[in-house]
């Protein structure tokens, strides 16, 4: 860390870490720096990083390179970075995380790799950069979020897990709590190598980018229903969900979701066959979104206890007189690709139950 130390400025603000401000050369960014990507580690979430963008690496590249045809190297805008505490997470053979500034670095990154005669030209002009030192991750996450508010805004499902971390589910209004827990199942659903979603819901960016089956914004959108209306019939109490029994609701929520799907896999099994379901939509947003409307009416408003509502869920389901391929990819139900079309084919689900 000597290194950070030198022709640096230190910062006076009320924090409980330090805060530096200095200029680094191009290659120390190239070289000690990288950032702390959005990603999965032993089945957790860590990181709040975004995926790069190549396109917007490339203008920048492309910057770079015109500015210096008319004279100039010019980037007056402040990297942000971070050291954790205990260098947390951090390479042995980095000094800082990357807050704000990444596709900036990437750029510097992309001319040493593909051209380094003109890298050897600019990887001694030096950067800005605000260093965060002895931070924690929240802190990183909420400083990045906080900037992310005035530039390119964060991706919605990248959002809501960033939103997850820094979670106090104590203060938390029952709104953020649904989601909390919707996020939380999203995780499990995904993680389960049993489940239909299993690797196939998109935590950043949308399903078809990702190739899966569900972006994390339209399950949590889909599942809301659902988490609300057990609150509503007194199944599950919001207002007792803290960070020390987090797991008891999850487990709950999980063993009405596994249920919910259980069956509507029984109602229609051959749209579950392996070489069935990208051939169906019943899986996606189109499916997922609808058949939680339907199941979320069906459970009525009045107050029942956890095993009737279960009860109720599979009968519901089993009720439903259309045939499998109204899930056909292409068929019937795939022009309702919107939530008002959510709506309709709840609706005729409704219609069409025996109920």
């Amino acid at each position: 860390m000597a290194e950070i130390e030198q022709k640096t400025i230190k910062i006076s603000q009320r924090t409980e870490f330090e805060i530096k401000y200095t200029s680094k050369p191009v290659e120390w960014f190239v070289s000690k720096t990288i950032p702390n990507t959005f990603r999965f580690e032993n089945k957790e979430i860590v990181g709040y990083q975004r995926k790069i963008n190549f396109k917007h690496i490339d203008r920048i590249v492309d910057y770079i390179k015109e500015s210096w045809e008319t004279g100039l190297f010019y980037f007056p805008s402040c990297i942000v970075c971070s050291v954790p505490k205990k260098n947390k997470g951090l390479p042995k053979d980095k000094d800082c995380f990357v807050v704000d500034g990444q596709h900036r670095i990437a750029a510097f990154k992309s001319i040493y790799e593909n051209d380094p005669n003109f890298y050897s030209k600019i990887k001694d002009f030096t950067l800005p950069v605000t260093i965060l030192e002895n931070v924690d991750e929240l802190t990183e996450i909420q400083t990045f979020i906080t900037i992310n508010k005035t530039s390119r805004k964060v991706d919605t499902s990248l959002a809501m897990i960033l939103k997850n971390k820094l979670a106090d589910l104590y203060k938390n209004k029952n709104t953020d709590k649904i989601d909390f827990l919707a996020v939380e199942l999203a995780q499990i659903v995904n993680d389960d190598e049993n489940s239909i979603w299993h690797n196939q819901i998109a935590f950043e960016g949308s399903a078809r980018e990702n190739n899966c089956l569900l972006s994390l914004n339209a399950f949590v959108k889909a599942q809301r229903r659902v988490i609300r209306k057990l609150s509503k019939l007194g199944i599950i109490d919001l207002d007792a969900l803290d960070n020390d029994n987090t797991e008891n609701f999850v487990n709950l929520i999980r063993e009405f979701f596994n249920t919910t799907w259980a069956c509507i896999k029984e109602r229609w099994p051959k749209a579950f066959r392996s070489e069935n379901i990208y051939n169906t939509i019943i899986a996606g947003p189109i499916g997922f979104s609808s058949l939680n409307m339907y199941i979320a009416y069906q459970l009525g408003d009045s107050p029942i206890d956890k095993n009737t509502a279960l009860e109720k869920i599979c009968s519901s389901v089993a009720s439903i007189k259309l045939p499998a391929n109204v899930w056909i990819r292409g068929g019937e139900f795939s022009k309702f690709s919107s939530e008002s079309g959510y709506a309709e084919i709840a609706t005729q689900l409704v219609e069409n139950s025996s109920l």
